[in-house]
Formats: structure tokens, sequence, C-alpha cells
């Protein structure tokens, strides 16, 4: 049997398949949320209160966390959203494809802070409050916020790192609305990380990986569900201000997981890889492209 065989059809007509495994393991059911009568039992309702206090206290310590790198090289990023995140969302919508197309330049500070933000970032108009300590872009169970987001920049971000050459991995940081600079490496180990690599380098490669005890304190076996379904909320939002900057943008899940932990140095367990993204400017050809149909249909 080939190897795309192998991934695609069952070893056993008898062997469940493991995410049937883990979707029958981590059903909800009314079992999970017992009631609790203050008149039957009133040292269970006490216990319950008790135990929801705990909860919203540890959820605002969670909510407002996340990965720091203190001792790394920062890049400050932008507060105010490039224009083009503004287009009709109508607009945006039907014009989102998938491109794997990408013009040598590289993509502007401004651009990344705004996919950045829409991403994993912090609404700049929150007022921080005890009860809602964070609000960001996307929903996450519990506001608890399993992701963590990294840049796989093929050229260096920074006037520092220019003279160096070569590429960079950065995190980003929400709280500060920043990026921290992990790492130098050579172009050629993040190309190795994919099945398949475009003929231009894209210039970002964002990476989305999921940090699930974040949430399975709370929600157990169940978390994870929750982190895989944030990763797509928060890649969408990037897929969508892209198509608003008019950039090429695919996503891709293709990738060898280990080789992207080992960039990350992140242990695959208790962090994992969830998601990418290729992106870039659109080369002049595209471009062309879309104003002539851009054209052709105000002329409609």
């Amino acid at each position: 049997m080939n190897d795309l065989a192998s991934i695609f059809l069952p070893q056993s007509d008898k062997q469940d398949a493991l995410w049937e495994l883990y979707n029958t393991n981590t059903k909800l059911s009314p079992a999970h949320m017992p009631p609790v009568s203050a008149e039957a039992d009133p040292i269970a309702q006490l216990n319950e209160a008790i135990r929801k206090l705990t909860i919203e206290e540890i959820e605002a310590a969670v909510g407002s966390g996340g990965k720091r790198y203190p001792t790394s090289e920062t890049l400050a990023l932008p507060e105010a959203f490039p224009a083009a995140i503004n287009k009709p969302f109508g607009n945006i919508l039907e014009s989102r494809i998938s491109e794997r197309e990408f013009a040598i330049s590289p993509l502007s500070i401004k651009t990344i802070s705004g996919l950045c933000r829409i991403a994993c970032g912090i609404k700049p108009s929150h007022v921080r409050t005890e009860e809602t300590p964070t609000s960001r872009y996307v929903p996450s169970a519990g506001a608890l916020y399993p992701l963590e987001l990294y840049l796989f920049s093929a050229q260096p971000l920074t006037k520092r790192g220019k003279g160096d050459g070569g590429a960079e991995i950065w995190h980003y940081e929400p709280q500060q609305h920043n990026l921290e600079r992990i790492v130098r490496c050579d172009l050629e180990r993040i190309a190795d990380c994919f099945q398949t690599w475009p003929e231009q380098f894209p210039p970002i490669t964002a990476v989305i990986t999921g940090v699930p005890k974040r949430q399975s304190w709370k929600y157990g076996a169940r978390a994870y569900r929750y982190t895989v379904m944030e990763a797509g909320h928060a890649v969408q939002n990037i897929l969508l201000g892209a198509t608003a900057m008019n950039l090429s943008a695919c996503p891709v899940v293709g990738f060898y997981d280990d080789r992207i932990h080992d960039l990350l140095d992140i242990d695959g367990v208790s962090e994992i890889a969830l998601y990418t993204v290729w992106m870039g400017e659109r080369p002049k050809q595209l471009r062309s492209v879309e104003s002539n149909q851009r054209k052709t249909r105000n002329e409609q």
C-alpha cells in the first residue's frame, strides 16, 4: 500500500478511526453539569459558588497570559489598521481565493501588524476590566485563548537584521502588540517543513500553534476540540484580511509537524502546530488579471 493510501484508507475494518474514538469520548451531556439546589443542599451551593469564583479568577489570569520571550529582540507594531481592511465585507468574502504565487517584495510592517492583530490580537478599543481582561477578534471558549502565532519571515524584518540575511522566526505577543524574534535560520529549513513548496518563497508564513492545557483544566479532553476550532477562526481572519489588502494567501496543512516543532523549539505535546498560511504581495500578473475582472464587472 502506498503512502497516500495508508493515509486515507482504514487499516482494518474492525479498527475505529482515531477521530471517531475521540469524538465519542468527548461528547458533552447534561450529566456533566448536575444542578445544585440551595434548598436541598446549602453546602453544595456554597461549594459551587466558590468553584465559580475560582474559575473566574483562573480564566482572567489565563486569558490575559500567553507566551513571552523577554530576552528576545522586539519589534513594536503600529496600532492603526491598514485602510484596506475597511473594504465592504461582502466584497472581501466574494474575492477570497487560495493563491500560491507571491511577489519577491516583502510585506510592510503595517500589513504584518494588521494581520497579527486580527488573528490573535486584542482589540485596541477594548476597556480592560476584571470581568473582561481581554477582548479579541476571534472567539475563544472561556476566553482562554489557547493559540500562539509565529511568523517565518523570508527576509529580516528590522534594519538590524538586514545585514545578516537569511530567514527569521518571530513570535507575536498580543498584550504589547509586538513581535519577538526567536531565531534566524536558513530558508531551506522552513521549506523542508512542508510537503510541497511554491516556486517563489512566500515572504511570510504564519504558523498557528495550540496550547490545549489552557482550556483542558476547565473542559477536560474536550478542550482539544476547541483549540482546533479556534485555529480555524484565526486563520479565516488572516485570509480575509489578506484578501482585503489584495495579498496572495494560502492556508496550508501539509506540513511535517515535528520539523515545525523543532524550528519553534516546542515539544509537540504541550504546544502543537495546527495550521499555517503562506502570504505575500500578489505578483503583477495576478494584479492585472484582477483589475481586468473588476473592470468587466463594473461595465456589466
